[in-house]
């Protein structure tokens, strides 16, 4: 396939890239050869990559940027689950590697997949990806947002807004409350909400019975809250669990558990929609549920007061008095 001067490409382990210029270029005092001059996209320095324009090999690692149409049909997919876990870390870096410079859009997003989950295993166990696999799922998702973020002429950090264009979801936020930064974070919120108040609104509180009644028709619950891993499993709604702040609580079935970074958060909201997923939440028994909690708190303390125990008297210890 032929490429012009001012297209956007892909190209191998260099992602995505603009054609800056076609033209013969000598390097080390050779003879000179027509270059495809390639300057890739979102990268903080100013860098070029030169593909000889005759070489059919290096040639056809050049592919054109998915379309919009393409990029929705992805997004339309997600989530793509399509590869295992590979358990020897050498061969688990070569594959991972060959997927990200070589592979095709659903590949790569499989990878990101399955790192996520592996990740989120973790997570549950106390623990954290290895550098290298941290390392592939940063290279995969930059590969893949910056040529979405193309293919649909947005930056790469607009997610919220990609997300509700392709769900049509509406938001309520409910503001953090009274600690350290929280004024901060609500004034972002304010000025986010005002200015898509079509589909947006953030509220200081809701109180609990509107709160707990808008979970129950919510089609998603997403931040760090308790209430998302505590009340939510009483209504089956799906949840995306932000961050650290509830490690070592019951976690339910309805419930993702992701790092607090962009890329993971819109991964799990799209799993967290998806019909097989909603499926799942809807069946999920809340382990903080009874037929009669408050009957059973008061047969348990009934229990320990008739505990014959209850009724010793009280040691203690008899310091020798010193003057």
């Amino acid at each position: 396939m032929g490429f012009k001067i001012g297209d956007n490409i892909v190209y191998a382990g260099s992602g995505v890239c603009q054609i800056d210029d076609i033209k013969d270029i000598s390097f080390f005092k050779e003879k000179p050869q027509k270059y495809y001059v390639l300057k890739p996209l979102f990268v903080t320095r100013s860098q070029y990559v030169y593909v000889p324009y005759d070489n059919e090999a290096q040639v056809s690692r050049i592919r054109p940027v998915a379309s919009k149409k393409e990029a929705i049909a992805l997004i339309d997919k997600l989530p793509i689950d399509n590869c295992s876990w590979i358990e020897d870390r050498n061969e688990r870096k070569a594959t991972f590697t060959d997927i990200i410079v070589n592979g095709s859009r659903e590949d790569i997003v499989g990878l990101i997949y399955l790192i996520n989950r592996h990740a989120e295993k973790l997570s549950k166990e106390g623990k954290h990806l290895n550098a290298q696999d941290e390392r592939a799922l940063i290279d995969a998702r930059n590969r893949m947002n910056n040529e979405i973020a193309v293919a649909l002429n947005m930056e790469p950090d607009s997610v919220v807004e990609l997300i509700h264009e392709k769900t049509g979801l509406r938001y309520l936020i409910t503001k953090s409350n009274a600690d350290q930064g929280g004024s901060s974070i609500n004034e972002v919120w304010d000025r986010w909400s005002e200015s898509r108040s079509d589909w947006a609104l953030a509220v200081a509180s809701l109180g609990v019975k509107r709160y707990l009644s808008a979970m129950e028709c919510a089609a998603v619950v997403i931040g760090n809250s308790s209430s998302g891993v505590v009340e939510t499993p009483t209504f089956g709604v799906p949840t995306v669990n932000i961050g650290n702040r509830q490690k070592g609580r019951i976690l339910c079935n309805n419930v993702i558990s992701v790092p607090a970074e962009r890329e993971a958060i819109l991964e799990a909201i799209s799993r967290a929609l998806s019909p097989e997923f909603v499926v799942r939440a809807r069946s999920t028994v809340s382990p903080y549920y009874g037929k009669d909690p408050s009957g059973d708190m008061v047969a348990i303390l009934e229990q320990w007061i008739g505990d014959p125990r209850l009724k010793e008297p009280k040691a203690f210890y008899d310091a020798k008095e010193t003057l």
